[in-house]
């Protein structure tokens, strides 16, 4: 099963997508793959939440 590294999404049959080889200097590469359509970004949390309220 491939995984949309830009969506978080499954890519299905059919659809268009794009590898990204990802190399890595301590092991081996691997194969990313992103949606040729576009596609929605996966919100990501860039700080921790507060503890004091």
């Amino acid at each position: 099963m491939k995984i949309c590294i830009n969506c978080d999404q499954s890519i299905r049959t059919g659809e268009g997508y794009t590898e990204i080889d990802k190399m890595s200097p301590s092991a081996a590469g691997t194969t990313l793959y992103r949606h040729d359509r576009e596609c929605k970004p996966v919100p990501v949390q860039t700080t921790q939440v507060s503890l004091h309220h």
